[in-house]
């Protein structure tokens, strides 16, 4: 069984994909019509350049309405909202909203339940879980009718880089959604329909990163969507090997921290620009960088942005609490990512030269996919160690990574009930096995986990750095 996986296919013409597989076709699949995530697209692109002033109170009235929803059908917004002495009809202005308790990603996944609003029937939801590319995987619920809204926004953002629907894009990912990266046909078949490929992996060896090479020269993408830090390590390989990386016309980068030396790399390998991207699976693309490249553009007509002070740091700088407008299913109102941002000043006075006035985050500090080298040389991704062994063995709640160089792994593992007395040495069994054995692994049993000021746990420490 391969651990990288592909979407094979012949390249479909983007006039087929435009006008036949999309509205028609995928609209079937998916459950949604596709000429109506188009009709979301204008509409959303309408919106962007709404005056500032519109769009907060456009938002605040849909806020109130989604507390609305919430009291009476959500326990724990019920909860919540009781414990400052407030009803829905309470929230009327912005420093009311500020006053609401956040909701924490761990509140969602020990009490699901209660986050469940209980007039969304089941077959009006999606379930939905994370990519676990921080190391702590999520299962949730998604309203159904957000799910064209979700897509009217990916290809609102692909607008911004030159990318119209059915234009070839190809996606390198850290996919741990099944073991190996593997996906069912329903899944594949969408991705095809539209002039996707799609590929995981969760070894950068040679054999994988020559098999990549191969697939995505064939395919010839004209959008890259990566991981920054799988993009790297593959340009480094066709740099020592001789090879010629493909040319896209746009690189999206996702999924984790874009360095200001990736950027450059990438740029200057595949002499095409770069846009970052920030998201999540539980909220969808939150903001996205535009073609003027000064900041990112926080998707406003879906999710609203706070960036809260934390004690100690610049005062720009931030815990972002997200909120979600459409989400009826689960509601997630002022959700805590675990990531820091800054907001750009305001778009009244700084407004960007693309002419959109969403608001934009000027600078992010989040999530890094990392990569650990070993002492042959070879490159093993951060879920090698971390979710790999979530999937094989129960009862791990946590993980953290330390790595000394160039040989030694120690896993610092917190568990719960039904982790098995021979948990321990499985552990280091899963990561023997999916490193080829190239390190030392010693695993501790601890609850003692190192985390950032936002109390993000950090998955991967690599000592010396």
């Amino acid at each position: 069984m391969t651990p990288l996986t592909a979407t094979k296919q012949q390249r479909i013409g983007p006039w087929v994909v435009r006008h036949v597989m999309y509205p028609h076709v995928f609209g079937l699949l998916r459950k949604v019509s596709g000429k109506s995530i188009m009709a979301h697209v204008a509409r959303f692109e309408e919106q962007s350049r709404w005056p500032p002033e519109r769009r907060a109170e456009h938002t605040l009235t849909r806020i109130r309405e989604l507390f609305q929803h919430a009291w009476d059908h959500v326990p724990i917004w019920r909860e919540k909202l009781t414990s400052i002495g407030a009803e829905p009809g309470d929230i009327r202005t912005w420093e009311d909203f500020a006053r609401v308790p956040r909701l924490k990603r761990d509140e969602v996944r020990n009490r699901l339940d209660d986050c469940l609003a209980d007039n969304v029937p089941e077959d009006q939801r999606i379930l939905c879980r994370s990519s676990g590319s921080s190391g702590e995987r999520l299962c949730f619920w998604a309203d159904r009718a957000r799910d064209p809204l979700h897509h009217a926004t990916v290809h609102l953002n692909h607008r911004w880089v030159g990318i119209e629907v059915g234009e070839r894009e190809a996606m390198l990912w850290a996919d741990v959604g099944l073991p190996f990266g593997r996906r069912s046909w329903h899944k594949r078949l969408p991705l095809r329909l539209l002039n996707r490929m799609f590929f995981s992996t969760q070894r950068l060896d040679e054999e994988m990163l020559n098999l990549f090479h191969r697939r995505v020269s064939r395919f010839r993408p004209r959008l890259l969507t990566v991981f920054p830090t799988l993009l790297a390590v593959y340009i480094r390989h066709c740099h020592e090997r001789g090879l010629r990386p493909p040319r896209p016309r746009a690189i999206i980068s996702t999924g984790e921290m874009l360095s200001a030396a990736n950027r450059s790399l990438f740029e200057e390998a595949l002499g095409a620009p770069v846009f970052d991207r920030f998201g999540s699976v539980e909220l969808g693309d939150i903001a996205h960088e535009c073609e003027a490249h000064e900041g990112m553009h926080i998707n406003a007509h879906r999710v609203w942005v706070e960036v809260l002070p934390i004690e100690g740091l610049d005062e720009s700088m931030g815990a972002l609490a997200v909120t979600d407008l459409d989400n009826r299913a689960l509601p997630l109102i002022r959700y805590e990512t675990g990531d820091l941002g800054r907001l750009w000043p305001s778009e009244t006075t700084h407004r960007c030269p693309c002419g959109r006035t969403l608001p934009r985050l000027e600078a992010m500090m989040g999530r890094f996919i990392e990569v650990v080298r070993g002492p042959s040389g070879r490159h093993w991704p951060q879920l090698c160690f971390t979710i790999l062994p979530h999937l094989r063995v129960p009862g791990i709640l946590n993980m953290q990574i330390v790595h000394r160089p160039p040989r030694t792994i120690i896993c610092r593992c917190q568990t719960e009930q039904g982790f098995p007395g021979d948990g321990p040495a499985r552990i280091a069994e899963v990561i023997h096995e999916n490193t080829d054995r190239e390190f030392d692994v010693s695993v501790e049993l601890t609850d003692d986990l190192i985390r950032t000021p936002t109390g993000k746990l950090r998955r991967l420490i690599i000592e010396g750095d």
